[in-house]
């Protein structure tokens, strides 16, 4: 075969190679799965309105809804993320009660574009916390420092506080201090 033909040869396989293989390449970028987006706190975060769609990076497979919640003795606290997420399709529901402070999460995780809008996050906090003063003491005592600087807070005898039943549970202990919720990538 004259060098010139076989030239002509080889640069007839290497295009074909490429146009069949771009449609490939071109295709894995073209599916990257698309979740809903967004946080809530305590601002509708997650309303229709605010949601966005976003497209996850290469290697990410599942859309995911998280919610989770904290109940103390002054009060609840709740946070929900929907985005893109890493794991297995599925659901997971976890919960704590520790005298006085109750924790739960609620994880639930799928494979298909836009299919995290199935919790309703809006009803997803634990039920109202009774307002302590309507609530007689349960007995028991905690030191608190919340709502107080460091400085006066420091020392051998910070202030005490009476604790509260949350709810209808009786606890022989409180919890009181902060908690924090963070929701994000």
């Amino acid at each position: 075969m004259d060098p010139a033909r076989k030239t002509g040869v080889q640069g007839v396989i290497w295009t074909t190679g490429w146009l069949l293989l771009l449609p490939l390449l071109l295709r894995e970028g073209a599916q990257a799965l698309e979740c809903y987006s967004c946080v809530q706190k305590a601002d509708d975060g997650c309303s229709a309105h605010k949601m966005k769609t976003v497209k996850c990076a290469p290697g990410v497979d599942v859309c995911t809804e998280a919610v989770g919640a904290v109940e103390t003795i002054h009060g609840q606290f709740s946070v929900a993320v929907r985005g893109c997420g890493s794991g297995l399709p599925g659901k997971n529901d976890r919960g704590l009660d520790l005298h006085g402070l109750l924790a739960f999460i609620q994880l639930q995780q799928c494979a298909q574009d836009r299919c995290n809008s199935k919790l309703n996050l809006t009803s997803r906090a634990l039920n109202p916390a009774g307002n302590e003063s309507a609530h007689e003491p349960n007995g028991a005592q905690c030191y608190s420092c919340v709502g107080l600087s460091r400085e006066a807070c420091q020392g051998t005898s910070p202030p005490v506080v009476s604790c509260y039943n949350a709810s209808d549970r009786v606890y022989k202990g409180c919890f009181d201090g902060n908690v924090t919720l963070t929701a994000g990538e």
